[in-house]
């Protein structure tokens, strides 16, 4: 059977309208996720259409080294952030930055202005192999002695050729990272790293790199204790592919975020969930509550629209 041109063109035609409909229902379902749990930032930046990167990803300079809970802290940039979790044997550091100079500048000035010693590091978690996550990890594990944790997928990212970054793509200069960390601990999914009294439960959730990992630890506000959930890649991929891994990543973070009762999210970009406003308000009001613990409830909102801007996006 022979099928004109014409009648094609009309199901290819409605097939993208029937896209565009879908799409349009994802963003909808992800505006009202926002609207109610107060995360529009979120919405605007993930639902957003075209594959520019972000501005807010090459803002330069960084807040103030931050206590955000009795036993946690961002000593970050505004662009990427670094946090560090002190437990009773040592400090964990997860994500370092993009260079050695940001480590030295920013990580271990930032630790050091927050009364934490750097020679405390004990191990150093990389969310994903790209070198903004990773930039800074082969001088703090010389310098320091650290042990590196990834997982084996990125440590093979890691290890491959840097491939031409599109900063060209927003009139930028490609990002100049620095070099990989040796290849050391391998992390499997659903693994449990633990260090004195504290344990990390780490989670696969591939789609942003092949290996990216995702965190579940507890935090500690008044010595009240929380559950701290960090998705360790949010920027949507381009390939169908890593696409479809990305969003059964979400489902499959879920067993374990809800198992643990998370109800504090932080991204390993500051800017992508607001953040550095609320590390604002904590430094203001330092007495007040928390304004990163924000509940079961707006923990499923949050993780709700970074899903349906991946669907959207698909």
């Amino acid at each position: 059977m022979r099928i004109s041109i014409a009648v094609v063109g009309v199901l290819l035609a409605a097939t993208a309208a029937a896209q565009n409909a879908s799409g349009d229902a994802y963003r909808a379902e992800a505006r009202k996720l926002a609207e109610r749990s107060g995360f529009m930032g979120t919405y605007t930046l993930q639902c957003r259409q075209g594959n520019e990167l972000p501005p807010a990803l090459f803002q330069p300079g960084a807040p103030p080294p931050t206590q955000l809970f009795d036993n946690f802290y961002y000593v970050g940039l505004n662009s990427v952030g670094a946090y560090v979790l002190r437990t009773s044997a040592g400090l964990i550091l997860i994500d370092t930055l993009n260079t050695a100079d940001d480590a030295k500048q920013v990580i271990v000035a930032g630790m050091q202005s927050l009364g934490l010693d750097p020679r405390e590091i004990k191990y150093i978690l990389v969310s994903h192999g790209h070198g903004d996550h990773y930039g800074g990890a082969k001088w703090l594990a010389e310098t320091y002695g650290a042990r590196v944790v990834a997982s084996g997928i990125d440590w093979d990212v890691m290890s491959q050729p840097r491939p031409a970054r599109a900063g060209g793509a927003n009139g930028r200069p490609p990002p100049n990272w620095g070099p990989p960390p040796s290849r050391d601990v391998v992390a499997t999914d659903g693994e449990v790293l633990t260090l004195g009294d504290t344990s990390i439960t780490m989670v696969l959730t591939p789609g942003h790199t092949p290996g990216t990992l995702s965190f579940i630890l507890p935090v500690f506000h008044r010595g009240q204790r929380h559950m701290l959930a960090m998705w360790g890649g949010t920027n949507i991929p381009a390939n169908p592919e890593a696409q479809r891994q990305y969003l059964a990543a979400f489902d499959h973070f879920a067993t374990f975020t809800r198992k643990l009762g998370v109800d504090v999210e932080l991204s390993n970009h500051p800017f992508v969930d607001d953040s550095l406003a609320r590390m604002e308000q904590l430094r203001a009001n330092p007495k007040g509550p928390n304004p990163l613990v924000i509940g079961v409830q707006r923990y499923e909102d949050y993780v709700g629209i970074l899903k349906n801007c991946a669907l959207a996006a698909q």
